[in-house]
């Protein structure tokens, strides 16, 4: 049998809007290295986003209004062996602690350690890992 091709695609990589089916069966988190100040981007979800960098910074999670993530994105923030902290801020949505206490707000990534955050509402995320 002979697989129809659309915009150089196999038709049976496709799904049935036309777009190409991306298996994540191989359990590869994609890393986006961010050294500096960074506010996500809907291209974040369901990556790892990558800080080595001595100085602490600033990651922000941005409103829905101006980036609607959807429900059930998440995303991995690893702070690696650098001395920088990572402040995950907030804008005008709530981040959620993760560990069953109700505290809201910017969260601090310690050098050497890992949290997630996924959303949960449409304006609510919650965060779990190593976090203050």
């Amino acid at each position: 049998m002979i697989t129809p091709l659309y915009n150089a695609q196999l038709q049976s990589d496709l799904d049935t809007n036309g777009f190409k089916v991306v298996s994540s069966e191989s359990g590869d988190i994609p890393q986006n290295a961010q050294p500096n100040d960074y506010t996500l981007t809907l291209a974040d979800a369901g990556k790892h986003i990558f800080h080595d960098s001595a100085t602490p910074h600033n990651y922000t999670i941005p409103s829905n209004a101006s980036v609607p993530f959807p429900i059930g994105s998440a995303s991995t923030i690893v702070n690696n062996t650098g001395s920088g902290t990572i402040t995950l801020k907030i804008t005008s949505d709530t981040l959620r602690r993760g560990d069953g206490n109700t505290d809201t707000g910017d969260r601090t990534i310690a050098p050497g350690s890992i949290a997630t955050i996924l959303k949960t509402k449409a304006t609510e995320w919650m965060i779990t890992g190593v976090y203050s």
